[in-house]
């Protein structure tokens, strides 16, 4: 007496997964964009090389909250403590500076989605960094309030700070001198 069983459907099904999740893999490897995903807790479980790269650090097993400048650290933790939504969200986009372990800082454009799964809710966060675009900002200010010859602040930053003074002067009821 023998018994036969086709596995054909199912060795096939196996195989278009693997292969599936082998190009998954090598797209997320590649992306230009940091890609991680949480826990419900906040504590990271996957990250592609380029979040590697931005965050600076093996960031997988600690919570996303302490690799954000301390300053900022509540709107990060405040997308995981909410009550679960139960479908996925759509993410919006948050400036968000992260903090490397040598103390260097990464401006990023951080956007979190929330994916429901058995298991608990998970969390996709793309980190796009944009230093190069905070760093043209600053050089448009620094063009826009001081002389382009002598580098000193123009008429511009001198009456923008002269009234800032003069506001600072009504609440503390002191004098100013120019």
């Amino acid at each position: 007496v023998s018994s036969f069983t086709d596995i054909t459907a199912a060795r096939d099904t196996t195989e278009a997964l693997r292969d599936s999740e082998e190009r998954t893999r090598a797209i997320l490897d590649t992306a230009a964009e940091g890609i991680l995903t949480t826990d419900e807790g906040g504590i990271v479980l996957d990250l592609n090389p380029a979040a590697g790269r931005i965050l600076g650090a093996d960031a997988v097993g600690r919570p996303l909250a302490d690799l954000v400048v301390d300053a900022e650290r509540w709107a990060v933790t405040e997308h995981f403590a909410g009550p679960p939504s139960g479908h996925p969200s759509t993410p919006a986009a948050i400036e968000r500076t992260f903090q490397r372990d040598d103390g260097t800082t990464v401006p990023t454009e951080l956007a979190i989605s929330e994916t429901p799964t058995r298991d608990g809710r998970l969390f996709t966060c793309v980190l796009h960094d944009i230093s190069e675009r905070k760093a043209f900002e600053r050089e448009l200010e620094h063009q826009a309030t001081h002389d382009p010859l002598t580098g000193l602040p123009n008429r511009a930053l001198v009456i923008a700070e002269l009234d800032t003074a003069l506001v600072r002067r009504a609440r503390r009821a002191r004098g100013v001198g120019v």
